[in-house]
């Protein structure tokens, strides 16, 4: 079964830019490979087997981390994004 994941592509909030990437592209670790597969197969509602095929285990990421509003607004880092844990 052939996808068109052209149906997929996220569309950008024109009010906000990605900031150049600290690093070029990584492999994910597969823990957290195997996380964004079953993460994408329930959004897209498909198979993990489909969403493997797309994605194979040794495909290099980019990651971004920042977004920034256009027109001098701020900077905002993905870590931000997501409580921190205490030390328990």
């Amino acid at each position: 079964m052939l996808m068109n994941m052209h149906a997929y592509c996220y569309i950008p909030d024109p009010s906000f830019i990605l900031t150049p990437p600290k690093q070029s592209t990584i492999i994910l670790p597969l823990s957290l490979w195997k996380t964004l597969t079953v993460t994408l197969a329930t959004h897209f509602d498909k198979s993990a087997a489909v969403i493997r095929k797309l994605s194979p285990q040794n495909t290099c990421f980019v990651q971004y981390g920042r977004a920034q509003q256009l027109g001098g607004g701020d900077t905002m880092h993905a870590h931000e994004l997501i409580p921190l844990k205490s030390d328990s």
